[in-house]
């Protein structure tokens, strides 16, 4: 599988970003949700609302849906100190090929479903310097930055928002109802401690680092345990990464 030279930096970024490069197909198709009392801040397993029997008392419009997508290595990184994602399978092997390996995690058939995507500074300055001959997303993008005062003069006619000083739940209610995409380590782990987070697909790339830069470094807590809902587990046979999905259950949440 070929997972090309996805664009993580000290805060990382998420499995198969480049794969906009070479995955040109339409991504207009939006699948809708529907669930049962959903309210914002207050994250409810859309995947297991989907599959509940219990009929809706009334029709209701689609809940937000915030999604994690990102890779890992055995021990927990998501890419070396330098930022540099050699380690992952496909790094070095043609956009052809990672186009074609593609579909065996269903990326096209996630990013289909994304309705916006949201990262911070870290993350956006590597996808930008990584991607110099062309931007590489073809959804809007919401950039969350204090320090960027305007956006880079190539990226001025490209959909992609700067927003300074909005908490992830501003963020949220800026796209009420549609599937987010929340990219980078440090805004994946400030959207899970305010309970945001819907679900979460991991992939388990069979490499053990030693050092790198962590999805969930150890001098950042939650405020108690956040627990998931296993969805299912698939394992490719040519890389052995395994791809894991859960959806977060805020509502169990201890304290």
């Amino acid at each position: 599988m070929a997972i090309m030279l996805t664009p993580f930096i000290a805060t990382s970024c998420s499995f198969l970003l480049l794969l906009f490069c070479t995955i040109t197909t339409s991504l207009n198709a939006v699948p809708t949700f529907r669930s049962h009392g959903y309210k914002i801040g207050e994250a409810t397993c859309i995947l297991c609302a989907m599959s509940s029997k219990d009929p809706p008392e009334e029709e209701l419009s689609p809940p937000t849906k915030v999604s994690v997508y990102i890779a890992t290595s055995i021990d927990g990184f998501i890419a070396r100190l330098d930022g540099s994602l050699d380690w992952l399978p496909g790094s070095d092997e043609s956009s052809a090929t990672a186009s074609e390996d593609a579909d065996a995690f269903g990326y096209e058939e996630f990013m289909a479903s994304v309705h916006v995507i949201m990262m911070g500074r870290n993350t956006f300055d590597f996808v930008h310097s990584a991607s110099s001959s062309a931007w590489p997303y073809y959804k809007p993008v919401v950039l969350l930055s204090t320090t960027m005062k305007e956006l880079p003069s190539d990226l001025k006619d490209k959909d992609v928002i700067l927003v300074a000083d909005s908490s992830p739940q501003e963020l949220v209610e800026m796209y009420a109802g549609q599937h987010i995409y929340v990219d980078g380590g440090k805004m994946i782990q400030s959207f899970l401690r305010a309970g945001l987070v819907t679900d979460i697909q991991l992939f388990r790339v069979p490499i053990l680092l030693g050092k790198g830069i962590p999805l969930f470094p150890s001098n950042e807590s939650f405020v108690g345990d956040i627990p998931l809902k296993h969805i299912e587990t698939k394992v490719d046979p040519k890389t052995g990464i395994v791809s894991s999905k859960y959806c977060v259950n805020i509502a169990q949440r201890t304290t």
